[in-house]
């Protein structure tokens, strides 16, 4: 279990990319609430993966990670092989076309940035 903490963004980066990384103890909370809708047959995607926290459970499954930051996105391409891993804004204009997903079952996971007038 990798799970890092973000460490490369200035405060003021972070709030304008809406990059806060979720911490383990919510990781795990997730994959507690989403283990019995998995299967072999499952695609698990994270459309803003941050350091890829939430791919940190040993799970063999499709795993895609999308992140806005191209650091971010070496990161995880570092510390999980088994991650399929794109650079693309997923606020905008998002679709299963957009990662290669055809029909498959998918859950989408993760904490989505979150930005707001007052930032």
């Amino acid at each position: 279990m990798v799970l890092e903490n973000q460490e490369h963004l200035n405060h003021k980066d972070k709030i304008n990319l809406g990059a806060f990384y979720t911490p383990k103890k919510y990781v795990v909370i997730v994959w507690e609430k989403i283990k019995k809708f998995i299967n072999k047959d499952t695609i698990i995607l994270d459309t803003s993966a941050g350091y890829g926290n939430f791919f940190s459970v040993n799970i063999n499954i499709k795993k895609i990670a999308n992140d806005i930051d191209e650091f971010a996105c070496k990161k995880i391409k570092k510390n999980y092989k088994d991650v399929l891993v794109f650079n693309k804004n997923a606020l905008k204009n998002v679709s299963r076309k957009m990662f290669n997903i055809k029909n498959e079952k998918l859950i989408i996971i993760g904490n989505p940035p979150y930005n707001d007038t007052t930032s």
